[in-house]
């Protein structure tokens, strides 16, 4: 079971001293840019990175959240430990945000597929929207992650939005296209660390969706 941190408190702590005039959203950014706790040990270059790839999204405040709620930071401040490359920053976060994406979206699939749960209809619309957003903010981080728009295509199809499925399958097909034609594409093709036909073995993953009834 994917489980989640009360981060109310956190969230006042964080807060403390904020700019009364800014409404909250203005509020969480400036405490996350000013690195306050529980952010205080997340490098600069990695808070700043944060904030080029989601600034003016609509997804800044719901990573903050998001990765306080999943305990997500020590994860992020290794990663400003051991690179000092935003590119790479980027490609780091992707991957850890995917991969949070992915265990709350066994529970949204829990939640659809059980005989009977508790609250069914309340949990999901919260594991829906986290999901949803957590693989959205991924590729934000980093278009190449194609396994989050499966993941998104996965997610409509659990809840019956054949349309929007489709969309996001046919997004990472393109997006795998680009990919095997690149030159890091073609490096991956040839690498001993990854199965010659991975490219293949996601681009039939990916049609999956567009042929599911």
């Amino acid at each position: 079971m994917v489980k989640f941190v009360d981060v109310r408190e956190s969230i006042g702590v964080m807060l403390e001293g904020a700019d009364a005039d800014l409404d909250g959203d203005a509020q969480i950014k400036a405490a996350f840019i000013a690195r306050k706790p529980p952010w205080d040990r997340t490098s600069r270059l990695v808070v700043d990175t944060i904030v080029f790839a989601l600034e003016d999204t609509g997804f800044l405040s719901p990573f903050i959240f998001y990765s306080m709620e999943a305990d997500l930071i020590p994860q992020y401040e290794r990663i400003g430990e051991e690179e000092s490359d935003s590119e790479m920053i980027r490609v780091r976060i992707s991957e850890v945000v995917c991969r949070r994406a992915a265990h709350t979206m066994s529970e949204l699939a829990r939640a659809v597929t059980a005989r009977w749960i508790w609250n069914r209809k309340e949990k999901l619309h919260s594991y829906g929207m986290r999901t949803v957003d957590m693989f959205e903010i991924a590729i934000l981080f980093a278009k190449e992650q194609t396994v989050a728009y499966g993941g998104l295509a996965n997610v409509y199809a659990l809840i019956g939005a054949k349309e929007k499925a489709h969309d996001w399958a046919r997004r990472g097909l393109a997006q795998l296209d680009k990919i095997k034609r690149s030159p890091g594409g073609q490096a991956i093709r040839h690498s001993k660390f990854f199965p010659p036909d991975v490219h293949e073995q996601e681009e039939k993953w990916l049609q999956s969706f567009l042929k599911a009834a």
